[in-house]
């Protein structure tokens, strides 16, 4: 099996697909979803910008060696296009679903990139797809109202699509890594496993990675096409509506140290 290259971004679910109108309300305050790379970003700011000690001595390695993600602290999220030339494009949606009550572990070593262990675990019953802050992060228009949501996600569990009754989880598991050596930043490339519906499909991710305050910074995206998985893009209306097969995987973590 080829493997694949991922950015992520996981695009908007009409993988699962709605027809229905769209609410021109005001966009969503978005501080309310967990953003880290703009605490990190934040806090290296301030630190550029403080007046207490020497701001070029470069910070000790974080000799931490196993961290802890879940999705208090992080975001998970996958995007899903509506194909844009089938008859009744117009009347769809992109969509854009977070991922909840998952949970994933990573054993790193800052001198031994290389053996890093990567997994994550998440119920496809906890998929939220369209909330207005969400899709005010993406940069989708307006809102979906609460009944076009649930249609979208019937549709999106469905024995059709991720068949959530007999495949209640989505699971990644890294079998190589490489990256800079006794670094506290830089860009790790991770392979792997990622089972959907039951297929594990290889993947490569890049992740850009910061290592600081015992916190294990992880910022990518990535995509992977539908038909990979056995998974034929979501169709209705004799086609009139369809989704692309992409899915765009994104994600931007912290995860503590144990």
């Amino acid at each position: 099996m080829s493997t694949k290259t991922i950015g992520l971004v996981w695009p908007p679910l009409l993988l699962f697909g709605c027809i229905g109108s769209t609410n021109t309300s005001t966009p969503q305050d978005t501080n309310a979803l967990p953003t880290p790379s703009e605490e990190l970003k934040d806090s290296a700011t301030a630190e550029d910008t403080g007046t207490d000690g020497d701001t070029d001595t470069e910070a000790p390695l974080d000799t931490s060696s196993s961290y802890t993600f879940s999705d208090a602290e992080s975001l998970l999220y996958v995007q899903v296009f509506k194909d844009p030339d089938t008859l009744l494009a117009a009347f769809a949606h992109d969509h854009v679903i977070r991922a909840t009550q998952w949970s994933g572990n990573l054993a790193y070593d800052i001198e031994n990139p290389s053996a890093c262990e990567l997994s994550f675990s998440l119920p496809v019953g906890a998929l939220i797809p369209d909330e207005d802050q969400m899709r005010s992060l993406v940069g989708y228009d307006g809102s979906l109202s609460s009944s076009d949501r649930e249609a979208i996600k019937g549709h999106m569990l469905d024995a059709k699509q991720l068949n959530g009754s007999k495949f209640s989880k989505i699971e990644f598991s890294s079998n190589k890594c490489s990256g800079p050596k006794g670094a506290n930043s830089g860009t790790l490339n991770v392979e792997g496993k990622l089972k959907i519906l039951g297929v594990p499909v290889n993947v490569k991710i890049p992740v850009d990675f910061s290592i600081k305050n015992k916190q294990f910074y992880a910022k990518g995206r990535f995509e992977i096409s539908m038909w990979d998985f056995g998974m034929e893009p979501y169709s209705a209306y004799s086609g009139g509506v369809r989704n692309e097969e992409g899915l765009f995987f994104s994600f931007d973590m912290a995860g503590a140290a144990n």
